[in-house]
């Protein structure tokens, strides 16, 4: 359910963002029928639900006039690596639907616009941080030093630390329902052979 503090400059109320995103489906699905911070939590809202964010996009353009937050050179964003995590990098440079970005050990890659998100160390945020004990561990933002680069974090058991944003990560959002979908996928022949070898125990046992 769409949290009820997500709105667009006071223009949008909540029935109108749940019509947004109804007509993002219909986008999504071939029907043809600002605040950058408060955009954004809309575009995370809309793709934990498991809308596109292009189809989002579209929905708002056409009830709004909507544009895309733009990223400019240099700001500091989430971008998605190959083990799933987002990790802290720059944007390098921006074009039509694509971002190419420059991760903090150097390396560059251009990513789609769903896997990049602007990088927040508001107190309060939640990220993980690869913790001494805990290994990589959700953590709260205590306080953010942008000219030094590093965040000051708890781990919620009254310990705090200093990391250099390098060592911080957020989880990429997931659908539910289309990890259920590619685990059965993967997995359904010894899911259903494991279903067979209980009901054969099962069997034998009421004998």
């Amino acid at each position: 359910m769409l949290p009820r503090s997500i709105s667009l400059v006071g223009e949008l109320n909540e029935n109108e963002v749940k019509a947004i995103l109804k007509r993002a489906e219909q986008i999504h699905s071939g029907e043809n029928s600002s605040d950058h911070s408060e955009t954004a939590a809309l575009l995370i809202a809309a793709e934990e639900a498991g809308l596109p964010r292009e189809a989002v996009e579209l929905a708002l353009q056409e009830r709004l006039s909507f544009q895309p937050i733009a990223y400019n050179s240099g700001d500091l964003v989430f971008a998605s690596r190959p083990d799933g995590k987002m990790y802290v990098a720059r944007v390098v440079l921006t074009k039509s639907s694509v971002i190419k970005v420059r991760f903090l050990n150097g390396t560059e890659v251009t990513l789609p616009a769903e896997k990049v998100v602007k990088a927040d160390f508001q107190v309060g945020t939640k990220v993980q941080a690869l913790w001494p004990i805990h290994n990589w561990h959700m953590s709260t933002v205590m306080a953010f030093d942008q000219d030094g680069g590093t965040v000051k974090l708890s781990d919620g058991w009254g310990f705090t630390k200093i990391f250099p944003i390098s060592e911080i990560r957020i989880p990429r959002k997931r659908n539910l329902l289309k990890s259920i979908a590619t685990f059965w996928e993967n997995n359904y022949t010894y899911v259903l052979a494991g279903i067979g070898i209980i009901i054969v125990l099962l069997l034998l046992i009421k004998r």
